[in-house]
């Protein structure tokens, strides 16, 4: 069975995705073990579509803009868990009210077809720079599909990582480093200044 994870205030259940279709092993990862939040370019502005992972530095402000919101009640939880959670504590018609008011009980990740990512931006406003956008669409340490084939190419099985998503490993990073020498088109993104 695969599962999703999220990270998740349990006060308001609002939550960031950050891993997708794991195994049960998965539950012992810390934050910075899992794949972490996928944005799509083309919600960002003016861009071609194309999915990305956000770097680590980004990805630690963006967790800690939202612990520090949430006056730190952040939880990594299973998706499911987290429903169960919320029909547990709360009635139906309590997480549909504030699910409609976008109070509570709903994803900041998710896009919105005219408004692009309303509630992720505000917890990351260097998603609003072009300069960066630019640099994270040329980096192919975060090119989801590049790591997908890279993944099927290469046969890896998540399974073998059984402590950090693949999206970490060495394997990866290498394979990264060896076309930035021999395409000028790609570039790693720097994300020192966020760390």
């Amino acid at each position: 069975m695969s599962l999703d994870y999220v990270y998740t205030n349990i006060v308001n259940f609002k939550r960031i995705t950050i891993g997708r279709n794991l195994r049960s092993y998965s539950r012992y990862w810390g934050l910075f073990d899992h794949e972490g939040v996928i944005v799509d370019l083309s919600y960002l502005g003016p861009y071609k579509r194309k999915k990305c992972y956000l770097p680590f530095g980004l990805l630690k402000k963006l967790y800690e803009n939202f612990d520090s919101f949430h006056n730190y009640n952040c939880l990594i939880l299973e998706e499911n868990m987290c429903s169960i959670m919320e029909t547990r504590f709360f009635s139906e018609e309590y997480c549909d009210e504030n699910y409609e008011n976008k109070l509570g009980f709903f994803s900041i990740d998710h896009t919105d077809d005219e408004m692009g990512y309303p509630f992720l931006l505000p917890f990351l406003p260097e998603l609003n720079d072009h300069s960066i956008i630019q640099s994270l669409s040329i980096d192919p340490l975060l090119d989801v599909e590049l790591f997908y084939n890279f993944v099927n190419k290469n046969q890896l099985i998540l399974k073998d990582f059984k402590f950090r998503h693949i999206r970490w490993s060495q394997e990866w990073f290498n394979y990264c480093y060896r076309i930035t020498k021999t395409n000028t088109e790609f570039q790693i993104f720097d994300d020192s200044n966020f760390v």
